[in-house]
This record gives C-alpha cells, sequence and structure tokens, in this order.
C-alpha cells in the first residue's frame, strides 16, 4: 500500500487560484498504466481542477494562504484535501472544517475501486463566527464507512434531528454503476453512527459506468427541504460509437416531509445552469450556507 506525499509548498489560496497541480503526485505512472478506464478518469477528476474555476475566481482578491489554520495537507505531507466541507458539527454557532480526500492507493496488479483507500477528518473551530480558528486536523470518527467506490460527500441536516447527514457519491456496484447514498445518521458516537441507505431505496436511478458525479445540497425550490444537485460527467456513446464524458447538472427534489426526505429526479440542468464562462464546457454549481 502506497502513501501519496505531496510537495510541501501545496497551499490553499484563499478567493483565487489554487496551486494545486497533477504533476504535484509522487505516483509511478508505469504501475497504473493498466488501470480500468473509468478509474483513471475518476482518480484524474478527483485529484484535479476545471481550468473554468481559474477564470470564474479571477473575479475575487487573494488574502493569503492557508488561513485560519486549515491544513490543506498533512503535516507529513499526506492526505491532501480533494475536498473541504464546513459545518457546525459542534452546535456551538461557529463553522467546522470538515477534510476529504485520498489516503492510500494499495500496490496492486489490477487496480480496483477497493484499493483506493480515502478519509475524513475534522478541524474544529474554536474562534467564533467572526474569527475563525481551527484547531488541527483529527479523525472525524473511528472506522468511518467508506463505500466501495470513491467517496465525494455533501453535508446537510437532511431530517431536521440536528445531527448532520452525507449524500455520497458513489458506491459501486458489480458493472461499475455509481450509486448514490444517504448516511443518515444515528449517532454522534460509537462506531454505527450511520445508517447508508442506497439508489434503489431512494429511487434515484444510479449512473451509468465511467460517469463522475460531485453531489451538494442546497434548497434549491426555497420549501425548506434540502435538495440533491449533482455536476459533473455522465458517460454516453456518442454517434460514431466512441465513449465521451458528457458534462452535466442534475437535480433531485425533495418531495418528502421535513423528517423524512424523498426524492424525485434525476431532472437535467436545473434553472437553466449552463456553459457561464463560454468556454465549451459546463461550470460546476457551488452552494453556501447562510450568511451571519
Amino acid at each position: 500500500m502506497s502513501n501519496i506525499h505531496w510537495h510541501s509548498n501545496i497551499t490553499v489560496r484563499f478567493l483565487t487560484n489554487s496551486n494545486f497541480h497533477l504533476q504535484d503526485i509522487f505516483i509511478n505512472k508505469n504501475k497504473y498504466k493498466k488501470m480500468k478506464y473509468n478509474i483513471l478518469f475518476i482518480l484524474i477528476s478527483l485529484l484535479g481542477f476545471n481550468d473554468a474555476y481559474s477564470q470564474i475566481f479571477k473575479q475575487f482578491d487573494f488574502k493569503g494562504n492557508n488561513l485560519f489554520g486549515l491544513e490543506y495537507i498533512a503535516k507529513d505531507t499526506t492526505k491532501a484535501a480533494i475536498k473541504c466541507l464546513f459545518y457546525d458539527l459542534d452546535a456551538d454557532g461557529d463553522q467546522d472544517a470538515i477534510i476529504v480526500g485520498i489516503d492510500k492507493i494499495d500496490s496492486v496488479k489490477n487496480l480496483t475501486f477497493i484499493n483506493i483507500h480515502f478519509f475524513i477528518e475534522i478541524q474544529e473551530n474554536m474562534g467564533d463566527r467572526w474569527h475563525p480558528s481551527f484547531a488541527t486536523r483529527k479523525p472525524f470518527m473511528n472506522q468511518f464507512p467508506f463505500p466501495k467506490g470513491y467517496f465525494f460527500p455533501a453535508i446537510g441536516d437532511l431530517n431536521h434531528d440536528k445531527m448532520p447527514d452525507f449524500i455520497v457519491s458513489s458506491g459501486v456496484d458489480s458493472s461499475f454503476n455509481l450509486q448514490t447514498l444517504y448516511y443518515e445518521r444515528k449517532a454522534m458516537t460509537g462506531t454505527n453512527q450511520f445508517n447508508i441507505i442506497g439508489s434503489d431505496s431512494l429511487k434515484l436511478n444510479p449512473f451509468v459506468a465511467g460517469s463522475f458525479m460531485v453531489p451538494d445540497l442546497a434548497d434549491m425550490d426555497m420549501d425548506g427541504d434540502l435538495d440533491i444537485l449533482m455536476s459533473g460527467f455522465l458517460s454516453e456513446i456518442d454517434s460514431l460509437g466512441k465513449r465521451v464524458e458528457k458534462p452535466t447538472f442534475l437535480y433531485a427534489k425533495n418531495i418528502g416531509t421535513i423528517t423524512k426526505p424523498e426524492f424525485l429526479g434525476w431532472y437535467p440542468n436545473p434553472y437553466g445552469l449552463a456553459d457561464a464562462i463560454n468556454n465549451n464546457k459546463q461550470d460546476q454549481l457551488c452552494t453556501i450556507g447562510n450568511r451571519q
């Protein structure tokens, strides 16, 4: 099993372009040259950034690197963040950080999803909502139940029980189709904290093998509950018989009650979202919580 190490000068550049690049990964490319195409594509998608972001972020002013004590990589240069979530985990009125990424990749001849290992860690906000100051990383919990697939979560209280739940993309079935998973939080301590609900129970169609989707949660229809947004690429066969990755936005409306979510989807291109910067690429929707 091999750790992924990162150059010590990798930083998070707040409100501007990230200086993270694929060439910063210490991976022997020959070792993985026989990797199945869909797994390779997902890894590249997980570890890379769309060049559209650099154009969008130029409207912001650069304020500094790794502000407020946020740790983009671990102190031993492993565990680089793929996604950083913010949520008030301890209900003290400020936003804590949840860091997600790839931990290790097994050194095996035939790489599959079970050989990719993820991590989830938290940094508690020791400051307040106006003056954030994050403690060093610690595990989210012992033995987090990662899916067999890849791990890209969105966080929110889906059933209004004051415990944070996750929508996760994606579990992978025997045909490599991607399953959207609902991690319903049942307890805040212990080893059995989640009830994991799959795509069949959610009545949400899986995505075909080779696709790559990133979830988010937002009250899109302003009815008081959280809906699911997916952005990414759907694998399709074009008119020439070639497999292509189509940039896609999808929306699943929450039609359930305030305490029991139920989703109806998928609807394509919610609210006319499309190519915001006219570069022939569909741009990704980002959601931000209430500003207080």
